[in-house]
């Protein structure tokens, strides 16, 4: 069991814009009475060495003026290096309101800094499990003879706040704990004659000059030391909030935290914080959770930053790649387990490289998940990961419209899978009629690779697609959660498009226009536009009408509704000759590409800036069709 005492000062008129708004605590590994006394002899000594009288003239201050700020330094200096021979262990906090953020009047605004401080002890107390009292001595705040702070003052605006704090994930429950068991006193002194209040007054006055040269030079030896943590009032809460869940043993979640907290600052000093701390917890739940534990686990936070809502797309690139370091770091993972962890991380990094359009992330992931596949391979347990790998591979060449090289690799995945449909028949399923290709598996990947035929513009393609459709329906039949049926229509209207019938497909793309979603809505006004001088304007126009009242407001923040945008800006041009409203409609369009989580692909840039120039040199339907292959989704 241990017992700590807080000593607290403060520097500071907290109202006024001017100076420093600061509060300093000194912690001690000992009760109040039994750290009172060992401070009282380990210190005193020190007012005769100075040629002071008592205790009372014993303040840095005070120093300051009798002997010069140089003197007054060296009894600092002095005094901390008697302070780390106690034989107890020592530590100084110090908060600083930089913002001077107000609360209220004085006190208020000092109370809040004060129940912040209570709050980040869980921050410092390493064997926190094991703390028994706690003993807190505040400075007395006095004006004109009368206590600005008393003990109610604490009562009710520091100690009953520490509640908040635990909601907000700001504070650990020991704290709490050790309240609701009368194990945590605070009590007011006067820092003219209490020891442990003296420090906290050096400490205050050497963080309120911290400017200054020698001021500066002290404070950080004792950073360096690990003995003193500073804080920023009001600030910094994603630190604490990851401290604390670390405190509270949840280090999934404090992992998380400090990944968020890395990749949303430039501030090298916290990102290097940040990656030591993320290193030592992972070190701590491998130590803690076993191998299927860290698995889970690791898993778990890989889903969670996959899903984050992150500001913008390279947050979550960085988060991956930070978590993929600290698995490579690593000396506790099994080399096993690291490399399927690794592995899997590395994919998510790949899915989001090919969905932002990062093909220099793409490529270089790729050739890294290229090279472990081998020794991967020698784990059965990782054959779904490499399949996954193979799928995505295909995406950076779609991308970079090398549609030739995508489907060599779709027909490389395919192939594989016939592979594993020799495992399935294996094994024996008498109860069940499932064959292979009624298979999510299979149908996914006959999916892709009849995609990249399609974007090849590969003939003998469309009785296949055919047959795909009649087993979509068949299976939205069976399930009607499964979302595959748009997919493998868009197909089918691609392909017709191929071919130049673009009136059927269009008449293909109308069915159900009022059930479809944004991707089918793209494909409908994309067929519409091919089909400018076959149809009556007044029957395009119609239809114009119809797809703007079915785009809800939900579709307007997701993918593809740049593209459709602009494909609503060209048909209104195309059809009506209103080039007010296609402009309008290429600006919505530009401005959705600044505020959605996928940033534009250059070929859509390209077509926008080709719309442009076509409506303002007032050219013809034939010239847009030149660009068709730059929006194909």
């Amino acid at each position: 069991m241990s017992f700590y005492t807080l000593y607290i000062d403060e520097s500071g008129d907290f109202e006024s814009q001017k100076g420093e708004w600061l509060i300093g605590g000194y912690l001690i590994s000992a009760s109040k009475n039994e750290a009172d006394q060992a401070l009282q002899h380990a210190l005193s000594p020190l007012v005769k060495e100075l040629g002071l009288k008592s205790i009372t003239d014993f303040h840095l201050t005070e120093l300051r003026r009798r002997f010069g700020r140089d003197k007054a330094i060296q009894a600092a200096e002095t005094l901390f290096g008697t302070i780390g021979k106690l034989g107890y262990s020592s530590h100084f906090l110090t908060i600083v309101n930089e913002e001077k953020i107000k609360f209220g009047d004085t006190e208020h605004n000092y109370r809040v800094m004060l129940s912040g401080m209570i709050s980040m002890l869980d921050d410092v107390i390493e064997d926190l499990d094991e703390l028994k009292s706690l003993d807190v001595v505040i400075a007395t705040r006095t004006k004109d003879g009368v206590r600005m702070t008393t003990e109610n003052d604490i009562q009710n605006q520091v100690v009953n706040k520490q509640g908040k704090f635990l909601d907000a994930d700001l504070t650990s429950g020991v704290l709490l704990q050790l309240l609701r068991r009368n194990s945590l006193s605070f009590s007011l002194d006067c820092a003219t004659r209490n020891w442990g209040l003296v420090i906290a007054d050096f400490l205050c006055n050497l963080t309120y000059h911290r400017n200054a040269h020698r001021e500066s030079e002290l404070l950080l030896k004792l950073t360096q030391k690990n003995l003193l943590t500073s804080f920023e009032a009001f600030g910094n809460f994603n630190e604490r909030r990851a401290r604390v869940a670390d405190k509270n043993k949840d280090y999934p979640l404090s992992i998380i935290r400090w990944l968020e907290i890395f990749a949303s600052t430039d501030d090298l000093e916290r990102k290097i914080r940040a990656g030591d701390a993320i290193d030592k917890l992972l070190m701590k739940l491998t130590l803690t959770s076993g191998t299927d534990g860290v698995r889970f686990a690791v898993e778990g936070i890989a889903e969670k930053v996959w899903r984050a809502n992150c500001r913008t797309p390279e947050m979550k690139v960085t988060m991956l790649t930070q978590l993929v370091r600290a698995l490579d770091n690593s000396s506790e993972l099994s080399i096993r387990l690291k490399s399927y962890l690794t592995f899997k991380i590395r994919n998510l990094l790949l899915l989001q490289a090919t969905r932002t359009f990062n093909n220099e992330l793409a490529i270089t992931t790729a050739r890294k998940q290229n090279s472990v596949l081998p020794e991967l391979m020698g784990d059965p347990d990782t054959l779904m990961l490499a399949l996954t790998f193979k799928r995505l591979e295909t995406e950076i060449y779609v991308n970079l419209r090398d549609f030739k090289h995508a489907t060599v690799l779709a027909q490389q995945y395919e192939n594989l899978l016939l592979q594993y449909e020799s495992i399935w028949d294996l094994f024996d399923f008498p109860s069940s009629s499932l064959k292979f290709k009624d298979s999510d598996f299979w149908f996914k990947s006959e999916c892709l690779l009849l995609r990249l035929y399609v974007l090849d513009k590969k003939d003998n393609v469309t009785e296949r697609i055919e047959t795909l459709l009649k087993l979509a329906l068949q299976r939205k039949e069976k399930n009607p959660r499964i979302n595959e049926l748009s997919r493998v229509r868009n197909l089918k209207i691609q392909d017709l498009l191929n071919h130049k019938q673009y009136r059927e497909a269009l008449s293909f793309a109308q069915i159900s226009l009022d059930r479809i979603g944004l991707y089918d809505t793209f494909y409908t006004i994309h067929c519409l536009n091919f089909n400018a001088g076959l149809i009556p304007p007044d029957k395009a126009c119609q239809l114009l009408l119809e797809i703007e009242k079915n785009l809800t407001n939900n579709q307007k923040t997701t993918y593809p509704i740049a593209e459709t945008f602009a494909e609503l800006g060209l048909a209104y041009y195309l059809f009506k000759g209103d080039k007010g409203t296609s402009l309008r409609y290429l600006g919505k369009a530009k401005k959705v590409i600044k505020i959605l989580d996928i940033p534009p692909s250059k070929q859509l840039i390209d077509y926008l800036t080709a719309l442009e120039k076509g409506m303002k040199e007032n050219k013809k339907a034939d010239y847009y069709l030149n660009f068709r292959d730059c929006l194909l989704v």
